[in-house]
């Protein structure tokens, strides 16, 4: 009788990757279940989720692509034939260079969505290539918010609050409780249920607005005017750190002249929030140090 084995092995249905532990019997899946020993490291919140569960179904699904296949009929005819690897890997490097020799590098393009595996690896095959054409969903989701904490606070730097020591958060763009029911929103809601001063800069009143101290419900499209404008009531009021922005910060007068006409009243008028939670939110969140800012799709593709 074959031993049943159990394997550590990841999600990939979402960047989050979950720890799961997968039981095989000869080299098959048998059944899939998370693993409290990884990220998120609590079952319960693993078990909020769907995704993981069809982990076997997909894996065993008749559709499923498991090897090369090549085309034998006219394209759209569904005609398709079994090869190696070593066959597709050599035809598919034969073309290309025919393609790079005549056309040039940049004639290959890619395009991928969830950048789960393939995300990075595509960037450098791409680079040593010699083309810069590998889109995807990245420039309108994660990079955006990325390349600005980028350039602001330096890099490696990704959109994260220590619950611990943050002493106010605010939540720009971003729907959690909907998009992202993991172990993220798990720490928010525990983070607002200990008395911690929540800000939410949304649209609709979503569940994590729900929960805010403040819920600043901006006019789509007006993010840019309620941002200058609490930058406004901070600067005016004298609530920034001095000694930082002299030792780290380039173009604070530039920005000082800019938000000038960002007045409380006038973003009040094209943003719709109302003057008082422009002023509330800006001073709550320039005193309660050290704040943590979390912005989410809605900035990133946003356009304005």
């Amino acid at each position: 009788m074959t031993e049943l084995r159990e394997i550590k092995t990841n999600c990939r249905f979402c960047g989050y990757q979950c720890g799961l532990l997968a039981t095989v019997k000869k080299g098959k899946v048998l059944a899939v279940k998370p693993d409290p020993s990884r990220f998120p490291n609590d079952e319960k919140i693993m078990n909020g989720c769907r995704r993981w569960r069809q982990a076997v179904a997909i894996l065993e699904h008749p559709d499923r692509i498991n090897y090369p296949l090549k085309r034998v009929g006219r394209r759209g005819s569904g005609q398709w034939e079994r090869i190696t690897w070593d066959q597709a890997l050599d035809e598919i490097a034969e073309k290309l260079r025919q393609l790079k020799e005549q056309y040039g590098p940049e004639t290959l393009a890619t395009s991928i969505g969830g950048p789960h595996t393939t995300f990075w690896p595509l960037h450098r095959f791409l680079s040593l290539f010699g083309s810069p054409n590998n889109v995807g969903i990245g420039q309108i989701c994660w990079n955006p918010g990325i390349w600005a904490n980028t350039l602001t606070f330096g890099w490696p730097l990704d959109l994260d609050f220590n619950p611990e020591i943050t002493s106010c958060l605010m939540l720009w763009g971003v729907n959690p409780a909907e998009s992202d029911n993991s172990l993220l929103w798990r720490t928010i809601l525990q983070y607002s249920r200990d008395s911690n001063p929540l800000i939410v800069v949304d649209p609709r009143c979503t569940r994590a607005a729900e929960r805010a101290k403040i819920w600043l419900p901006v006019r789509p499209g007006t993010d840019p005017i309620l941002a200058l404008g609490l930058i406004n009531v901070i600067i005016t009021e004298d609530l920034y750190d001095h000694e930082f922005v002299n030792n780290w910060c380039h173009g604070f007068a530039a920005l000082c002249e800019h938000v000038k006409d960002y007045t409380p009243t006038y973003v009040a008028q094209k943003t719709g929030v109302s003057s008082e939670k422009i002023i509330e939110a800006a001073r709550l969140f320039a005193t309660a140090k050290p704040a943590a800012l979390h912005s989410g799709r809605g900035i990133d593709q946003l356009g304005s």
